[in-house]
């Protein structure tokens, strides 16, 4: 333990004597070193103990810089023009709302209903930027924060999450439908739960063919990628830290996993680990709120402007999601993803967001 802190302290003041300017990335590529992400996530209190399993982290390019603070603007909405779709699905229905700011190639996509600091934040920044942001809502108000989407069809409910979805296989689409047999998130289906039956798992790839790749595909026109320079999709997470916990059967300290956050990435093993090649992050940032993104540009303009970041590899697991269809359609992306109820972590990543976009259209110009 010793050696590790001496270690640290060494990076720490080699880093903190650095300019951004003046960085170069071959140097702090620290991917010999997984002792040092370990250290760098108890910065961000995360709840490791001394004798973590080093091994359950991998040695992608993790870059590390010092701190980065930013003043959170004013923003005033102006003429947004809202328009809503009905889409069925199954016996039910979904709705679709798109917010049109102005037709510069930008679009911005919230798909999980629970996710409201993004499209609240999203909105202001769409004031901004111009361009539309989608939305996928609920019909009923008493779901109005439900992650998944719900619909019968001859009397079985199907559930499916909206960003496992985009995939060519009926197979990798189905899963997400399989996964999840036994939710509910819609008060017409609640209704129906007396006299309605769980789905097989063929049943379920039925649907996957059908009426679920119909409802992706109806997305995807939504997006209009011919027209949608860049896409950015919005998301928040729970932000739950992974722990380490000690196991009572093997007396081994195993780690437990959070929710979704840079963790995922770092992960040996995980399917987001195996799809990205580069990660940064600010140790001075919560691992909850980070980018992902398809260009090495746009990765490193991140880099240099302190940002948590994810550079996605080009041969992405198939998940579903909406990222690696983007990926293997050539279809420009980024996601952003911002703890639940953290304002200020959501307006940073959009400030940033704001700035590489008009970085962009200088550029174009």
């Amino acid at each position: 333990m010793t050696r590790l802190i001496f270690i640290c302290i060494i990076l720490f003041q080699c880093f903190s004597t650095i300019k951004a300017q003046e960085i170069d990335y071959s140097i702090i590529n620290i991917d010999t070193i997984p002792s040092t992400i370990i250290e760098k996530a108890e910065n961000t209190e995360l709840p490791f103990p001394k004798e973590n399993p080093l091994d359950a982290f991998n040695t992608k390019p993790i870059y590390f810089i010092d701190s980065l603070k930013s003043a959170q603007p004013n923003f005033i909405l102006d003429s947004i023009f809202v328009e809503e779709r009905v889409y069925s699905l199954g016996e039910d229905s979904i709705k679709v709302l798109i917010h049109w700011k102005s037709n510069n190639g930008l679009t911005y996509f919230n798909m999980h209903d629970d996710e409201n600091i993004c499209v609240q934040e999203g909105l202001k920044i769409l004031n901004n930027t111009g361009g539309k942001l989608i939305e996928v809502k609920h019909f009923d108000k008493l779901v109005d924060s439900a992650r998944y989407i719900s619909f019968k069809k001859d009397n079985k409910i199907y559930t499916f999450d909206p960003n496992r979805i985009f995939s060519i296989s009926d197979s990798i689409r189905a899963k997400t439908m399989i996964d999840r047999r036994r939710t509910y998130q819609s008060v017409q289906v609640l209704k129906s739960l007396p006299n309605a039956q769980i789905p097989s798992p063929s049943q379920c790839l039925e649907i996957s063919k059908t009426i679920v790749k119909d409802f992706a595909d109806t997305l995807i026109a939504l997006i209009d990628t011919n027209a949608t320079e860049l896409l950015v999709a919005l998301h928040n997470n729970k932000g739950f830290h992974d722990r380490c916990e000690l196991s009572p059967t093997t007396k081994k300290w195993e780690i437990r996993n959070g929710s979704y956050s840079m963790n995922n990435y770092i992960r040996k093993g995980s399917i987001e680990n195996q799809s990205c090649s580069d990660i940064y992050i600010n140790p001075s940032h919560n691992l909850s709120g980070f980018f992902i993104v398809l260009k090495h540009s746009d990765f490193m303009h991140l880099v240099h402007d302190r940002c948590n970041a994810i550079l996605q590899n080009e041969n992405p697991i198939d998940d579903a999601s909406l990222s690696v269809f983007a990926a293997l359609h050539g279809i420009d992306y980024m996601n952003i993803e911002a703890k639940y109820n953290n304002t200020q972590e959501q307006i940073l990543l959009l400030e940033k967001l704001e700035a590489l976009w008009n970085k962009r259209q200088k550029n174009s110009n």
